[in-house]
């Protein structure tokens, strides 16, 4: 479809919405109708999207973001390959782990028995995605945390 035909069919499907003048959707029809270079998958979409019911052609991107938006890396930088602070998606377990416990915590937290400030700690954003809330607390009280009876009972 030609830049002249789709501003003409926007027209006439905007004639159609706004005010449900049905001569302007038999027109817009016609004009899809008479598309011979068009895939059907495509003047079908354009049908659906004519009469407001079928799916959008071109949707509008939104943000897909979680509270913690971006991981910082192993050093509390930015996480990139480019800087070597980067953790692979298809790392091994115990490599992952030996990575996350060399990367530095809050720089105010001297001794294990002060208070943490997570805020200001790397590992924190990854607590945020991938802890649970008795992790999260242990890590402004300074303390593990407190293990369920349950996995205490299983461990033994």
């Amino acid at each position: 479809m030609g830049s002249k035909k789709a501003r003409l069919f926007n027209e006439l499907r905007t004639r159609f919405l706004e005010s449900g003048d049905a001569e302007a959707l038999k027109r817009a029809q016609a004009l899809l109708d008479e598309q011979q270079n068009m895939p059907r998958g495509d003047r079908e979409r354009l049908f659906g999207w004519l009469e407001g019911s079928g799916k959008k052609i071109l949707v509008e991107a939104e943000a897909l973001l979680t509270e913690s938006s971006k991981l910082s890396g192993l050093d509390g930088q930015k996480m990139s390959k480019s800087y070597g602070n980067a953790i692979g998606l298809r790392e091994d377990a115990d490599s992952v782990t030996k990575k996350i416990r060399t990367m530095p915590t809050d720089p105010a937290r001297v001794k294990r028995s002060d208070p943490g400030t997570p805020e200001k700690c790397p590992v924190w954003s990854m607590h945020v995605v991938y802890s649970d809330a008795a992790r999260k607390t242990g890590c402004r009280r300074a303390a593990p945390p407190r293990e369920s009876a349950a996995s205490s009972a299983s461990s033994r």
